[in-house]
């Protein structure tokens, strides 16, 4: 009786077994993997907003108010110099159109406000002695973090976890300068092409530049040298 029921027992167990490597070894479909396939990435926009700026007709001076609008539109906007700067205007003379940009562009120098660049362009649908500001800036958001929409347990399908992530891009969004920099990167400036050339030659011919030593480093290099130009027997002193 005993030996019936040990061979009624062992197909059951195996199918225990089974099931459970079935369990384990969990397949990872393409719907549960997209969600989180890029987790927690920043998004960064970009808006532009306009004011328009009025001058005198034929003239480089700016209509009676316009200097307190203007200045009153880019404090309210707070413009930095990480905006982009525009100045657009309207159908005129080149040299009159420069002017006015110029005059534009010192009224809000003039107000304490700094910028990097500013780009002059025309613009036909303006009136004829209009010039329009105008602001572009990018914003970042950040992603919505802490993310724990999936357990923290683990999982046998090998896939990220929903919080992974989240520290580096919150943080590198609340400190980047200009959130620009995340879309495109700024252009190289000018290398130092004697340095480059130097460094080249001084691999090639086996002379690189030493390290600079530490104080404390320094000390211990030269501790055992210092005894033995004073006369100490590599031996030993009194044998």
């Amino acid at each position: 009786m005993t030996i019936r029921t040990s061979v009624l027992l062992r197909p059951l167990s195996l199918i225990v077994a089974l099931a459970a490597l079935a369990a384990c070894n969990e397949p990872l479909s393409v719907t549960e993997a997209s969600p989180i396939e890029a987790p927690n990435q920043l998004q960064v926009s970009y808006s532009q907003v306009a004011q328009p700026v009025r001058f005198i007709a034929n003239s480089e001076r700016l209509a009676s108010g316009e200097r307190e609008r203007l200045v009153e539109f880019a404090r309210r906007r707070n413009l930095a110099a990480g905006d982009r700067v525009e100045v657009a205007t309207g159908p005129s003379s080149e040299t009159l159109a420069r002017r006015r940009s110029q005059v534009t562009v010192s009224t809000l120098n003039g107000a304490g406000m700094r910028f990097i660049t500013v780009a002059q362009t025309t613009d036909p649908d303006l009136p004829r002695d209009t010039v329009e500001l105008r602001v572009g800036r990018h914003h970042v958001q950040l992603p919505p973090c802490p993310n724990w929409s999936m357990p923290s347990n683990p999982n046998y399908g090998n896939r990220q976890g929903s919080n992974f992530g989240c520290a580096t891009s919150t943080n590198l969004g609340l400190m980047v300068a200009d959130p620009a920099d995340l879309v495109t990167g700024r252009t190289l400036g000018p290398a130092d092409g004697t340095q480059q050339v130097l460094s080249i030659q001084r691999y090639r011919s086996g002379t690189p530049t030493p390290l600079a030593a530490s104080g404390a480093a320094d000390n211990q290099a030269s501790g055992p040298s210092q005894s033995q130009s004073q006369g100490t027997p590599a031996g030993g002193a009194g044998r």
